[in-house]
């Protein structure tokens, strides 16, 4: 059964505050507890610790890529911050030292492997709108994307890579 209100109130609250209606004519306070939105049943994903991954990029990921260079992207899907991809603290002064101990591969690896993920475009360096000073690496948004949204432009960063070319010839 619906009430029929004489006013509706979108209110904004502080952390210690709630909201709570008065009966003018009596004084009682209600507390007004918010309602659940989600269907019963139904849990809300916590979305900083989830990526969403472009599942159809995994064919064309065997086919491209060898075990090493697989294991590689995933870990930096692990490693993107949400909502920019930024793999901070990798940036192209990065040590073939640092990446063999962050990527567990051998030193004699290193380049080739990430000489090849560079020109398939997992991966680029750029300025991100939230750390102006300095220049991180970034994961391709069109593999993996930690967030709710993201923004155009980095995604635009990634035009033109083989990824996006792959995806493309999908739709």
């Amino acid at each position: 059964m619906s009430k029929n209100y004489d006013y509706q109130v979108q209110l904004g609250l502080l952390h210690n505050e709630i909201p709570a209606k008065v009966n003018q004519e009596t004084g009682d306070v209600t507390i007004i507890h918010k309602k659940n939105k989600l269907p019963e049943g139904k849990r809300l994903s916590m979305q900083n610790y989830f990526a969403k991954v472009e599942t159809r990029l995994l064919p064309y990921f065997n086919d491209v890529f060898n075990n090493n260079e697989i294991s590689i992207i995933y870990k930096m899907i692990q490693m993107s911050e949400f909502e920019t991809n930024a793999l901070k603290p990798l940036n192209n002064d990065t040590t073939i030292k640092e990446l063999s101990e962050t990527f567990n591969i051998g030193k004699n690896q290193v380049k080739k492997y990430f000489d090849h993920l560079f020109k398939i475009g997992v991966y680029a360096q750029f300025k991100i709108y939230k750390d102006n000073k300095k220049e991180y690496w970034i994961l391709n948004p069109n593999i993996a994307f930690k967030g709710k949204t993201g923004e155009e432009s980095i995604y635009k960063l990634f035009e033109g890579t083989q990824i996006q070319k792959y995806l493309k010839s999908l739709d």
